[in-house]
């Protein structure tokens, strides 16, 4: 059974044009932290620099968002949301390896009655067939019993400063 969080912490996995955007709009009612495998990405953000042009350095260090590449700071997250990208193989097919990957990183910090909601853009079905299989192998915890998976499309126009993460409505299902 799902449990009542008062005061979600939510970490956001992956930093580029839609997880960045994301993770500040949630940090304005939220405790996040948004999460990148990229040093150098994560130290520019540190500095303020968003190279996606996304986020102003004024909004990014005004922002309460905590930044890491440490996966033992997103520990203590009651809602993980991937938003890694899902690129296109020589063959024309999504390859869904960041999505495995960030899967199998968020798996290891999982905790009994924590969501993990993909934000990718993926084919329908991904979420159950590809990526909870892949949290459940690299822990002990099982889906709908243990942890609740949901996915939200991707709802941003990379480059659009009128229409915002924060302007658009979003939808998630689980």
């Amino acid at each position: 059974m799902f449990k009542k969080i008062d005061k979600p912490r939510i970490a956001v996995i992956g930093l580029g044009y839609v997880g960045l955007p994301l993770a500040v709009a949630l940090s304005e009612h939220f405790v996040t932290i948004g999460f990148d495998t990229n040093h150098r990405r994560v130290a520019q953000l540190l500095d303020g620099i968003d190279q996606t042009l996304e986020i102003s350095t004024a909004e990014l260090t005004q922002s309460t968002l905590a930044i890491s590449h440490c996966l033992d700071d997103i520990a203590q997250a009651d809602v993980y949301i991937v938003t890694v990208p899902t690129p296109i193989t020589d063959a024309n097919q999504p390859d869904l390896t960041p999505l495995v990957k960030a899967s199998e990183s968020v798996a290891t910090v999982l905790s009994k009655g924590n969501v993990v909601i993909y934000e990718s853009t993926v084919y329908p079905g991904a979420t159950e067939e590809v990526c909870v299989p892949a949290i459940e192998r690299s822990c002990h915890l099982r889906y709908n019993v243990d942890f609740f998976a949901g996915y939200s499309p991707e709802r941003i126009n990379p480059g659009d400063h009128e229409h915002r993460v924060s302007d658009i409505l979003k939808v998630t299902s689980g």
